[in-house]
C-alpha cells in the first residue's frame, strides 16, 4: 500500500508526540537534534549486535543499525524532497561501516508536511530508491527509506523500502484500542 489514510488528521506537535511514543520502545529517541547541517524534530537510533558462541569463542557476529530522521516542513515541495533524499543518501554513506560483522545500515527519512503534498512529490517519493550492497552483500548493505506524511489529509506516501515501516508512521484504530496510544493523543 503506497498511500494510507489515517484515522484523523492531527496537528504537528500532537503527531510528533505520538511518533516519539511509538519509537521509544525500540529506539533511542532524541527531540530537536542537529545531524550534520540539518535540524530534525525527532532522531531515533537503533543498534543491534548478534553473536553466536562455541564455548567461550565467538563464532560469528553481525550488526544492524537503523536511523530514523523525522523533519517537519510547512510545505514539502519537489525541490525539498529531492534535497532531503540526496541528504539521506549522503548520510547513509557516512554512517555505513562495512566490515565482516556489518549486516545493514538503514536510514529512514520522514518528511512531515502541514499543508497538502502535491502529487508530483508523492510520485518522486514512491519512485525514489537507494540500496547499495558491499562486497556483493558479504559485508552487508545500506538502504534509504523515504516517507512523506501529509498532516492535512492524514495520508502517508512511501518508497518501496519505506513500505516496510509505513505502519510506524500512521495512527490506526487498533493502536488506539490496544492502549499503546491514548485516545486523547489521537483526537
Amino acid at each position: 500500500m503506497l498511500y494510507y489514510q489515517s484515522v484523523k488528521a492531527m496537528d504537528k506537535e500532537q503527531y510528533l508526540r505520538v511518533l516519539e511514543k511509538k519509537h521509544t520502545l525500540y529506539f533511542d529517541v532524541f527531540r530537536d537534534r542537529r545531524v550534520g547541517d540539518q535540524l530534525f524534530d525527532i532522531v531515533a537510533e537503533f543498534h543491534a549486535r548478534t553473536e553466536r558462541h562455541l564455548l567461550t569463542m565467538v563464532m560469528d557476529a553481525y550488526e544492524a543499525h537503523e536511523y530514523r530522521m523525522i523533519k517537519c516542513y510547512d510545505r514539502f515541495s519537489l525541490e525539498e524532497a529531492e534535497r532531503f533524499a540526496q541528504w539521506l543518501v549522503g548520510e547513509v554513506r557516512r554512517r555505513a561501516r562495512p566490515n565482516e560483522e556489518h549486516m545493514c545500515t538503514i536510514v529512514t527519512g520522514a518528511a512531515i508536511s502541514e499543508n497538502p503534498i502535491e502529487e508530483g512529490v508523492k510520485q518522486f517519493v514512491k519512485k525514489f530508491k537507494h540500496v547499495k550492497y558491499h562486497a556483493f552483500g558479504l559485508r552487508g548493505w545500506q538502504e534509504v527509506r523515504l516517507l512523506a506524511v501529509d498532516l492535512s489529509t492524514g495520508s502517508v506516501a512511501a518508497n518501496g523500502r519505506g513500505r516496510q515501516v509505513i505502519d510506524d508512521f500512521k495512527i490506526s484504530e487498533a493502536a488506539v484500542c490496544s492502549g499503546n496510544i491514548s485516545k486523547r493523543e489521537v483526537e
